[in-house]
C-alpha cells in the first residue's frame, strides 16, 4: 500500500483528501469500536507505515487523512506475520519500539507442514466455508500441496481440486512453480 492508502484504510479520510476520495471514510481502527483489529503480514509493513501504526497504538488516537483533529480509538490489536521480527530489527527493517509495544503476548505456531493432524480439519473448514465438494473419507491431501506457503497453499490446492484438477496435476503445477522460482522467473498466483 502507498502511505496514503495505508492511512486511509487504517485511519479513514475526509472527502476530497486525495484523488478518488469522493466521500468520507471511517478507517478500520475507528470502525472496530471496542472490538479487535487483526493485522496480518505485519513483517511486510514498510518502516514509514510502522511509525504511523506505532503512534496509533501508543496514543490510542488517529488523524484521518485530510483532517487536522485527532479522534480517539478504542480497540484491541492482534498481529500476525510469518517473518522473524527480531531478525528484521537487527537488519533495520522493523522498528524495535513497535516490536516492544506489540510483543506483549507472543504466540508461536508451527507451520502447517509440521502439523499433519491439523491438515484435514483445516482443509474441511476451507471447503465448508467456500461451499466446495467435500473430501472423500479416504482422500489424502499430499504434503507437497501445503509444505511451502502453509494454509494459503492448501487453500489454493483445494481450489484447483474444486476446479477439477486431480492431485497429480496439482503437485505437477506446484513443482513447476518451484522450478520457475529457482530459475528466477516470476510466478503469478
Amino acid at each position: 500500500f502507498t502511505d496514503t492508502l495505508f492511512e486511509s484504510l487504517l485511519f479513514g479520510h475526509r472527502k476530497g483528501a486525495f484523488t478518488g476520495a469522493d466521500r468520507d471514510h471511517i478507517g478500520i481502527l475507528e470502525a472496530a469500536d471496542d472490538g479487535t483489529v487483526f493485522l496480518d503480514e505485519l513483517g511486510d509493513l514498510p518502516l514509514s507505515q510502522q511509525v504511523k501504526l506505532l503512534r496509533a497504538i501508543e496514543n490510542r488516537r488517529i488523524t484521518p487523512v485530510g483532517e487536522t483533529g485527532e479522534r480517539r480509538i478504542k480497540c484491541r490489536f492482534v498481529f500476525a506475520t510469518n517473518k522473524n521480527l527480531p531478525a528484521l530489527i537487527k537488519r533495520g527493517q522493523f522498528r524495535a519500539d513497535l516490536y516492544a509495544r506489540i510483543a506483549e503476548i507472543v504466540v508461536w505456531t508451527l507451520p502447517l507442514r509440521d502439523r499433519d493432524m491439523d491438515v484435514r480439519p483445516i482443509a474441511e473448514h476451507i471447503i465448508r466455508r467456500n461451499d466446495w465438494t467435500p473430501l472423500a473419507a479416504d482422500e489424502i491431501i499430499p504434503l507437497r500441496c501445503y509444505s511451502k506457503y502453509n494454509v494459503r497453499d492448501l487453500r489454493r490446492a483445494l481450489l484447483w481440486r474444486e476446479l477439477g484438477f486431480d492431485w497429480a496435476q496439482i503437485i505437477q503445477a506446484f513443482n513447476r512453480e518451484d522450478e520457475m522460482e529457482s530459475e528466477g522467473e516470476h510466478v503469478c498466483q
